[in-house]
Formats: C-alpha cells, sequence, structure tokens
C-alpha cells in the first residue's frame, strides 16, 4: 500500500514528479480514467492510494479511502459528467414537461423520467461518497450506460424533436405554426443541448484517453502527436486551476451540486411513479366501475345514460326556442379510467339532440335473435320482424321491423336503419341512425316492438318499463308523470302511425319506449352562421382592402420546359382574417368561440390564416401568349380539400395539377382547421386524456370556414390582379392571366374523404354568400358517427380511446355525443330540413366497397342533399330518385350522386359495421378516367353528364 508520504520514497521519485510518477499518476476506476490528486493540494496529503484496489471502504465518518470525491472534481471528465448531467436532466424534465401538456397522460413521460433519474444518479456518484459504487460494479455500470446515454443523446432525442418539428408544427411554406412557437423553440433548444452534451462527452472522452495515453508513452510515438501533447495540457491546466481553490470552497460546490442532484432525483423519481400511476390506470384491463346514481334512466339498464337520447336528459327551458335544454349529468355518463367524469358542460348549451346522430338502446336477447335471423334465407326475412339494416331501410316503416322511429306531432314513421354495433361484441349495443337528418326543433320517439329472443320467443318489456306502467295514479312523481304521457301522447301517436301497432290489446308488445327533442336551428347552427355573416360583413366593408390584407411568403417558379412539370408557379402567402376565437397566437390552438364575439357579430382580433396557389404551365403559356407550349386560358378557380389530418399541401399530388393543366384551373387550398395535421395532437389529447377538448375541434372548424370564406373572397376580388400572378420577363411589362371567353372565372370547390364529409358542410354553409359557383364532393359522408366505426382508420384511433375508456360501448356512447357538436359542421346539422338556406349545385362521386369511408355514409349525405342518381348508376338506392344526366335544356340534377361498383370489393364487405378489409377503393375513384371526365365537364360547363351509360360503372377492382 503506497501512501503520498512514502510514494516520494522510491527510487527516482524524489519530489513525486518523476517520469515513472507522472506514469503512476492514473488508474482506471469506472472503466474511465481518473488523476489522482496533486500533491500540491493539501486536502488531499492524507489520502491512501492503492493503484489497482477492487474495493473501496468507507470508514465511521462516511469518508471512502482510495479517492476523495473533493480532489476527483479536479478530474476533467467527472466535472463534465457532472455540470452536463445537471443540464440534461433539467431539458428531460423539460421534455417530460411539454409531453404532460401535449397528450395529457404522464405515462408517456416515462422515458424522460427514469433517463432523468439515472444520469442524475450517476452524476451524483463522482461527487458524494455516499453514492460510489465498487470499482469493479461501477466500470461495468458506467461504461454501456455511457454509451447508451450519448446515443440516445446523439440520435434518439434529436430525431424525436425532428419528427415532431417537422410533422405537426411547421407549415408546407418552412414557417412555424404560430400557435406553436413556443413548443418548437423549446423542442430547438432541447434539440441543440442534447447534440452538444453528446459532443462535450465524446471529446471528453476522447481528450482523457488521449492525455493518458500521452502520460503513459512519453517515449512512443504518440509523445510527438500534437492532438496528445495538447489534451494533456489542457487537462493539467485544469487540474492547476481547480487545485489553486480552497478546500472549503470546494466542499461548499461540493455541497450544492449534491443538493441540485438529489433534488432533480427526487423530482425525476415522483414523475415517474406519477407516471406508473397512470400507466396502471390507462394500460390495464380493468372492469369498468358499476354505475348505480340517482341520475341513471331506469327505463334500460344496460348503462346509466341508456336509451340515449331521451328526455331523462333535458330540463325545461323557457328561453330557448325549443323549451327545452340539455343536461346530461357527469355522473350518468360513463367514467373514464381513473373513474374520472366526463365533462359535457359544452352540450348542455344546447337546446336539443343530434339531428343524426344513432339512437342507442339495448334489450338482452335482441343480438342472438339478430344474428340467427340474417342467418335465415332472405324469402323468410321478408316475412320476419327483426332490426331492419341498410340494406332494407324501405321495410324500416313497416311491421317486418322492431324499430319504430316516430315523428310525434305529425304521427307519421321515419325511415331508418337498426343495427347490432360490433364495435364491442361482448357489450352490444342497438344503434338506430335516420335515413336522412331529421328536422330541426321536432319531437320524436322510438319504440322497439315484438322483439323475440334465439328461439323465437317474445321479449319481455324491459324492467324499466314494466316498472312504469305500473305505477299508481295516486303517485304524483316524475316517473307518473313520464308515464302518463306516454299513454297520452307517444302511443296514440305510435297507434296511428302504425296501425299494426295494437297496444290496448297487447300491452306486452311495447318493450322499449323513449322520446327526444331535437335541437332548434338556432342552437345547432347559430355560431357557425353568425361567424360566417360577420366575415362576410367585415370582407365587404369598403374600408377592408385585400392589397392590405393579403401578404406573399414565398414564391417557386419551375421551368415548363422540363418534361412532366405541369406546375408553372406555386404561390404560399397568408390573409389578414375575422378572428371570433377566444384568443389568438402561441399555445392558444386548443382556443375556443368567444361568445361574446359570436353574439355581437363583432371579431376578437384580426387573425393569419395561410394557404397556396398552384398555377399552371398551360395558364402561364397562356399568359405569355406561347402558343407552342398548349396554352389554355383560365376557367376556373378550383379550392381543394385536403384528405383527414393532412394539410394543404395535398392540393400538389399528380392527379390534381394534372387536371389543372389539361383544363386550364388554378388551384387553390388551405388547411381544414381543427381537422389538420397542425391540429392532431389536440385530436390526439381529446380521445386520449380530455374529452372536453372536442368543443376547441368543433370551435376551430367554425374559425376554419371563417378562413375559407376569406379566402374565396380574396380570390374573387384581387388575387387575380395581384403581382404574384403576372408573368413576364424582369424588364418586360408584367402579364395578367387571361381568362376563358373573358368571362369571370368559374368558382369551384374540390374536395376528398374528409375534404368531401366537411365539404358537404362548408358547401352547405357558403351557398348564402354566392362566393362557390359548384362543388364536388369525392367519397364523402355523414354523420361521422357513422362513418368512424365503420373505417379501416378508426382502429388506431379506437386503440387511443381505449386508453381513456374502460371499454368500446363507452367510445360509441362518446362517438355519439360528439356527433351532437359535429352537426353544426357537417351535413348533418346544415342539411337538416328546414333547410332555410340555398347551397350550389353539387356532385358527390363515391365508390361501393369502400373500406375508409362507407358508403352507407354517402347515401345518408345525397339524401340530405335530396340528390338524384343517373340512369347508368350501377345500382337503385332507397330515397334517392333517378334524374337525368344534361342535355342541351338542362344541365342534370341540382345534386347528383355517381357511383362506381368495384366488384371484387363490395363483394367481400362484412355484414357487420366494422372489421372492413383493406382496399383501394377510396383511392381509385378520384383516379378513374370517367370520374375525372364527369368532373371536368361539372366545372367547366356545369352539366352533369352520365360517365356510367355504357358500362354502368362497374369495375372488376380497384387496382389502381
Amino acid at each position: 500500500m503506497l501512501t503520498r508520504s512514502n510514494y516520494e520514497s522510491v527510487p527516482g521519485n524524489e519530489g513525486g514528479v518523476g517520469a515513472t510518477a507522472d506514469e503512476d499518476l492514473y488508474t482506471v476506476t469506472g472503466g474511465l480514467p481518473e488523476p489522482y490528486p496533486l500533491p500540491m493540494d493539501p486536502s488531499c496529503e492524507s489520502l491512501e492510494i492503492d493503484n489497482f484496489s477492487d474495493s473501496a471502504t468507507s470508514d465511521d465518518d462516511g469518508a471512502q479511502q482510495g479517492l476523495d470525491p473533493l480532489c476527483s472534481m479536479k478530474n476533467i471528465f467527472h466535472f463534465s459528467v457532472v455540470l452536463t448531467s445537471i443540464v440534461q436532466s433539467l431539458c428531460l424534465l423539460k421534455a417530460t414537461s411539454i409531453t404532460f401538456d401535449l397528450t395529457g397522460r404522464m405515462w408517456l413521460t416515462a422515458l424522460f423520467t427514469i433517463h432523468s433519474s439515472l444520469i442524475s444518479w450517476a452524476a451524483l456518484r463522482f461527487v458524494s461518497p455516499k453514492y460510489q459504487l465498487q470499482s469493479r460494479l461501477s466500470s461495468f455500470v458506467s461504461v454501456p450506460f455511457l454509451l447508451i446515454d450519448i446515443t440516445f443523446l446523439a440520435t434518439i432525442y434529436p430525431a424525436i424533436c425532428t419528427i415532431l418539428k417537422q410533422f405537426f408544427f411547421t407549415e408546407p411554406d418552412g414557417t412555424r405554426v404560430i400557435e406553436y412557437s413556443t413548443v418548437t423553440r423549446q423542442l430547438e433548444t432541447i434539440k441543440f443541448v442534447c447534440l452538444s452534451i453528446a459532443l462535450v462527452r465524446c471529446t471528453t472522452i476522447l481528450s482523457a484517453c488521449q492525455s493518458v495515453c500521452y502520460r503513459r508513452c512519453r517515449n512512443s510515438t504518440l509523445e510527438n502527436t500534437q492532438f496528445s501533447r495538447r489534451c494533456a495540457t489542457v487537462l493539467e491546466r485544469f487540474e492547476d486551476s481547480v487545485g489553486t481553490c480552497s478546500h472549503l470552497t470546494r466542499q461548499r460546490i461540493q455541497s450544492v451540486v449534491v443538493f441540485i442532484l438529489r433534488a432533480l432525483i427526487f423530482v425525476s423519481v415522483v414523475l415517474f411513479f406519477w407516471g406508473f400511476v397512470s400507466a396502471l390506470e390507462h394500460l390495464g384491463s380493468w372492469s369498468a366501475p358499476a354505475q348505480v346514481g340517482v341520475h341513471c334512466d331506469p327505463l334500460d339498464k344496460t348503462e346509466c345514460c341508456f336509451p340515449f337520447p331521451s328526455f331523462h336528459h333535458m330540463v325545461p327551458d323557457s328561453t330557448t326556442e325549443t323549451g327545452w335544454r340539455v343536461n346530461i349529468r357527469g355522473d350518468a355518463l360513463p367514467p373514464l379510467k381513473g373513474n374520472v367524469q366526463i365533462d359535457a358542460a359544452f352540450l348542455n348549451k344546447l337546446d336539443g339532440f343530434s339531428t343524426m346522430a344513432p339512437l342507442l338502446f339495448y334489450i338482452d336477447g335482441l343480438k342472438e335473435s339478430h344474428e340467427s335471423r340474417i342467418n335465415q334465407n332472405t324469402q323468410l326475412l321478408q316475412d320476419t320482424q327483426m332490426l331492419q339494416g341498410a340494406s332494407s331501410i324501405a321495410l324500416s316503416v313497416t311491421e317486418q321491423s322492431i324499430t319504430l322511429l316516430l315523428d310525434v306531432k305529425h304521427q307519421k314513421l321515419i325511415p331508418h336503419t337498426a343495427e347490432i354495433d360490433y364495435l364491442d361484441p361482448d357489450r352490444p349495443v342497438v344503434m338506430v341512425f335516420p335515413a336522412k337528418p331529421l328536422d330541426h326543433n321536432r319531437h320524436y320517439a322510438l319504440a322497439v316492438v315484438n322483439g323475440t329472443d334465439v328461439n323465437g320467443d317474445r321479449l319481455p318489456p324491459t324492467t324499466g318499463m314494466q316498472e312504469l306502467f305500473s305505477l299508481h295514479s295516486s303517485e304524483d312523481s316524475k316517473e307518473f308523470k313520464l308515464a302518463s304521457r306516454y299513454r297520452t301522447v307517444l302511443i296514440p301517436s305510435l297507434t296511428r302511425a302504425a296501425p299494426w301497432f295494437m297496444y290496448d290489446q297487447d300491452p306486452d308488445c311495447l318493450q322499449l319506449l323513449f322520446d327526444f327533442h331535437t335541437i332548434s336551428a338556432s342552437s345547432q347552427l347559430g355560431p357557425i352562421r353568425a361567424v360566417r355573416d360577420a366575415t362576410m360583413e367585415q370582407l365587404s366593408s369598403p374600408t377592408w382592402k385585400w392589397k392590405d390584407h393579403a401578404r406573399l411568403i414565398r414564391r417557386e417558379d419551375n421551368d415548363c420546359s422540363i418534361t412532366g412539370e405541369v406546375v408553372a408557379r406555386t404561390i404560399h402567402a397568408e390573409l389578414d382574417v375575422p378572428w371570433f376565437l377566444e384568443a389568438y397566437g402561441d399555445n392558444h390552438r386548443g382556443a375556443v368561440l368567444d361568445t361574446n364575439a359570436v353574439a355581437n357579430l363583432t371579431p376578437v382580433t384580426t387573425g393569419k390564416a395561410k394557404f397556396m396557389v398552384h398555377i399552371p404551365c398551360s395558364i402561364k403559356a397562356a399568359a405569355m401568349n406561347k402558343t407552342q407550349e398548349s396554352p389554355v386560358n383560365l376557367r376556373a378557380i378550383v379550392e381543394y380539400g385536403h384528405g383527414l389530418f393532412y394539410h394543404r399541401e395535398e392540393v400538389s399530388e399528380s392527379p390534381h395539377v394534372q387536371m389543372a393543366h389539361e383544363n386550364g384551373y388554378i388551384l387553390m387550398a388551405m388547411d381544414w382547421r381543427g381537422m389538420s395535421a397542425f391540429d392532431l395532437l389536440i385530436v390526439i389529447k381529446t380521445l386520449m386524456s380530455t374529452p372536453r377538448l372536442f368543443q376547441a375541434t368543433r370551435d376551430n372548424l367554425i374559425q376554419g370556414y371563417a378562413n375559407k370564406i376569406a379566402l374565396q373572397h380574396f380570390a374573387q376580388n384581387e388575387m387575380l390582379s395581384s403581382d404574384w400572378l403576372l408573368f413576364g420577363s424582369r424588364f418586360a411589362k408584367k402579364r395578367a392571366i387571361p381568362t376563358f371567353d373573358s368571362k369571370k372565372p368559374v368558382s369551384a370547390f374540390y374536395g376528398i374523404s374528409q375534404g368531401g364529409i366537411l365539404g358537404a358542410g362548408y358547401t352547405a354553409l357558403i351557398g348564402s354568400t354566392n362566393l362557390i359557383d359548384r362543388a364536388i364532393l369525392g367519397v364523402p359522408g355523414s354523420p361521422f358517427a357513422l362513418i368512424l366505426t365503420r373505417s379501416l382508420e378508426f382502429q388506431g384511433y379506437d386503440k387511443i380511446l381505449l386508453l381513456n375508456f374502460y371499454n368500446n360501448r363507452h367510445v360509441r356512447i362518446l362517438l355519439s355525443l360528439t356527433q351532437m357538436a359535429w352537426d353544426s359542421t357537417e351535413g348533418s346539422g346544415l342539411l337538416a330540413g328546414p333547410i332555410e338556406e340555398a347551397f350550389p349545385r353539387v356532385l358527390l362521386q363515391a365508390g361501393l366497397g369502400d373500406s375508409t369511408v362507407s358508403t352507407l355514409a354517402a347515401e345518408a349525405l345525397a339524401r340530405a342533399f335530396g340528390a338524384q342518381t343517373l340512369p347508368g348508376n350501377p345500382r337503385q338506392i332507397y330515397g334517392i330518385p333517378i334524374g337525368k344526366p344534361a342535355s342541351e335544356v338542362s344541365d342534370g340534377p341540382h345534386a347528383t350522386l355517381t357511383e362506381l361498383l368495384f366488384e371484387e370489393e363490395y363483394a367481400t364487405l362484412p355484414v357487420k359495421d366494422l372489421d372492413e378489409p383493406y382496399n383501394r377503393v377510396h383511392y381509385c375513384v378520384r383516379k378513374d378516367s370517367q370520374i375525372l371526365k364527369q368532373i371536368e365537364t361539372f366545372i367547366d360547363s356545369g352539366k352533369v353528364i352520365d360517365v356510367c351509360e355504357k358500362d354502368h360503372c362497374r369495375r372488376q377492382s380497384a387496382n389502381c
């Protein structure tokens, strides 16, 4: 054993500074080089040194023999590890905060909290003797952990930051999404810090290794290596500078560092256990707690809120147009995991229920009975009472249907579909969708009559129904008043509407009965129409000049002489728009409508909305009068609506720009604010943790419609005269784009998928402004509650929802609730009767066999529009008459539905309402040559031609 005092007695080491001594000044601890204390440090004189000791022990005072941590701080590697670990841990905790803010779930931060805890603990080893490990274990743990740590810092964390920034926070024009400016800066900072720490770690390790090699190999060739000599010099100077500090000063520094590291470990561990508990709650398979309370509806005890909707969830309100107000109590709705109640406050402001959300209920035995019936032959089914699905809507108003949807006031039955919901096969639900939107401000009821079990025996009325009708007249209660209303209002109305229903003779035939009131147009559509009207009022003001409110962000000019290039110029720009959300700017993507601004038709402020424009080469050639380049004068300005959670860049896809080039269309596009790629994180947070944020999605969609109205207004007034759209050389006079026959170009809207779904509401809303002449809705549908669970794309979202809900029956209830908000932005609400506002001519195009947007939803939307099919359509559809195509004296129907039948895919569609196999029907519709021909003719002339006349639009399969 060598001490500092007897070390100098070794021959050749007098003074402790000889070559041999210098060679022995270093040993390896934890797999990394660590210098011994320099002799000049008085505090280190008493240390005992064992160069190759495999273990270290501590005395009673806790001081570790071998290496004093105060002296070890003189090692530049130790110093850099401690310093960078503190910074790294702070960055990881910031990443934890960002992740929680974006998702609302702590378990998603586990990687960051674990890493922060470990790195802080590792740093603590270097400065506190209490936490140092034996050298062999230290070496085993430290080296792999260091390599993993550097890997995360240099690759994984920067990659996460880059992906988030690129896909969620960066506009197609390369600028930041304004609402995520702070988050973007934070991610950029975290990325920079991670890369910097990784670089410091690698540089320090390399420098330390080079220095050790230099000191140990003075007589070798490494002695002449300039880098090695410099590394050794830097390390020696660092050691000297630290060594000049007094022992007391370094002790104070150590105490502060230890305190910081312990605090970081404590915070990280607490956050980790919070995430652990969150993971247990949301990732585990837990049974839903039983719901028993005063707010449960006793009529259907399947779920507390069943049947839904009903007057049970309403209260009288003389201030509303309907005389009622929705009153959904949180304890009546399915709880979220963790037994947290859903907040339905924003829905409780409505004066009625959705015009097209599914009606939900269940009676034990109906699922098994229905499945046994559908396995029987078709002829037998025509004489059997059962749930009538989408293929037998006509039977839903006959004696063959066990569900009867009743317009109470007008005493008539409403066509509908009724089916078992297989979203959760173990917890079945019956869903009833009206064939088209119900009327606003109307009293409806749903009766279940003569339902049978699997053996054909009639099912008894629900327990709640039996209890309700057993009440005596002496009981002056809410339930008795309900029973009286059933007897005096609902049952007589149902008897007149369905003569085969004979309650007086057979009371047990009525197994369930509930009623509800639909929302009024003013409550459902009032806010969105107010935003539209206020926007138009401001844009039409004489003081509003677009030259002061439109700005160019970037212009891209392409060389049209290059083979395959069809876009001459792309414009990225922004508009000032009236803003009706409560806040605008950074951290306000989840803002909701300002009720005062909407009520007073006064914007909160002026916001910005970005858009892009494509000018095809054919139009540029016409402007430059280049006859050899196939010039085409401007025929139409076509606004494009993008698909689900994408953005305006989708307008750049080849089929769109090629059609624009061949026909002389300018393409423009703006995001569906609320349902774009930049809103996906808000939607994920809504699904995963915070359902009340759905109000923000709905309200941002309304603001997005106002933005699009502003774009249309700009396009029809000053866009064509702006400098952005002039062509010519630098020294020649700029030339404007010539229009076809010198007429004003047609204004058209073309939306696909989500663009078709939301486009239906947008088209109906904008109709009264006369800003759009005609609209094409590709693979559209309505309502969202019908589309979602029949879509193949829903599977991923369902997995997210099940992180927050106990089962898929609860998910179904949520979708029915959210449809109450969706209605104001899609066709299910804006096309509900009585339709008060005109809409432009509409062409709907759908694909039979589509696994992304079910054609059942397209049919419902077509019925809402009052559309017609043409004689060549591959099938006849209930409620949609056959019209005449365009002729010399007619342009065809005002609203038209054209379908393509993909035989292989259509034949494989499941009978159930989910698990549809993947196919390309959804994408092949937009690429079909006949469909494109119909679109071009419709845009150019307004005529609807029958492209299915020859082949009835039959395609063997979707191979596009």
